[in-house]
């Protein structure tokens, strides 16, 4: 059996990359300033904690949110367990910016937000079920 991953890409390329646009939405800095024990970053990395494992649970998986400090899922089923860590919080976006780093654009082919490449766009990809055409979808728009 072939598989045309392109094809199977194109198929799914929307919804795939509403989802991301959707996280690349989130500011997610750390403000400890709004900490408190429900928020221990501020409100914007528990706000992309959130988003992030409601997609991994509409998407058939088992989720755990740990205090709004992390948050894990897990699919399949046995003894042994593969771990893959990232992050959703982002540094500060700063200065340079031409356009608003919390509204996702593309130009010339490149997708611009911030924590598109690290690690918005990579931590969205391991949960997402068909990887190899993910990968291909975001790797040749990511740049950060």
């Amino acid at each position: 059996m072939t598989i045309d991953f392109h094809a199977e890409v194109d198929k799914r390329k929307e919804a795939l990359m509403e989802d991301l646009f959707g996280l690349l939405r989130i500011n997610s800095e750390r403000d400890d300033s709004k900490a408190d024990e429900k928020h221990p970053f501020g409100p914007g990395p528990v706000k992309a904690l959130e988003y992030f494992l409601a997609l991994a649970e509409r998407d058939g998986y088992k989720t755990r949110n740990i205090d709004n400090y992390a948050g894990d899922f897990e699919f399949g089923q046995g003894d042994e367990v593969l771990g893959i860590f990232a992050h959703l919080d982002v540094v500060p976006a700063g200065s340079g910016w031409d356009t608003d780093p919390y509204e996702p654009v593309i130009k010339e082919g490149k997708l611009y937000a911030r924590g598109s490449s690290d690690d918005k766009g990579p931590t969205l990809l391991v949960q997402m079920k068909n990887l190899v055409g993910v990968i291909w979808i975001i790797t040749s728009l990511i740049m950060d």
